[in-house]
C-alpha cells in the first residue's frame, strides 16, 4: 500500500455491501470473534438498530 493510497477497511467493505450502519458493524467487530457462541451470535445480531423498523407482522403500524 502507497502512502497517498486509501483502502477500505474490511468492516467498512461489509458495512457498505449490505448498508449497515456503522454502529452496527462496530458493535459486531468488537462482540464477535471466532470462539462467540451461536446463542451470542444471534442475540448479537438480533440487537442491530437495522431491525428497528421492520414490522413483525403482516400489515403492523409502526408508530
Amino acid at each position: 500500500m502507497d502512502d497517498d493510497s486509501v483502502e477500505p477497511l474490511m468492516l467498512g467493505s461489509i458495512a457498505s455491501q449490505y448498508y449497515l450502519s456503522h454502529m452496527t458493524v462496530s458493535t459486531f467487530g468488537s462482540n464477535i470473534d471466532s470462539n462467540t457462541s451461536l446463542e451470542v451470535f444471534l442475540h448479537i445480531l438480533s440487537g442491530a438498530s437495522e431491525y428497528d423498523e421492520l414490522p413483525v407482522r403482516h400489515n403492523e403500524v409502526m408508530s
